[in-house]
């Protein structure tokens, strides 16, 4: 009889059995080094954005403060966007 491979169940949306809220699901193989899971894992939330999530809470912030940064991005974006040089056209 086979054994089921062990899994990390952390699913978007659902409640475990304890009731807390489980943010991401991976499932690690049964032969699979632990060094390639944790890989996976870290690129699993990095992708999801629950890791820059997490930073942006970390702290908290004013929303005075999270519009001027937000403003000041913006205010980056187009300064960037006026000094980038313009694409040439061919000649074919």
């Amino acid at each position: 009889m086979r054994k089921a491979p062990y899994t990390q169940s952390l699913s978007t949306g659902q409640v475990d059995s304890r009731g807390n809220v489980m943010g991401l699901r991976m499932r690690v193989h049964e032969r699979e080094p632990i060094g390639a899971a944790l890989r996976r894992f870290k690129k699993l939330l990095e992708r999801s954005g629950m890791k820059g999530e997490l930073r942006a809470h970390e702290y908290y912030e004013k929303p005075c403060e999270a519009r001027r940064r937000k403003e000041s991005r913006r205010m980056n974006a187009i300064r960037k966007a006026a000094t980038m040089p313009m694409p040439r056209e061919r000649n074919t």
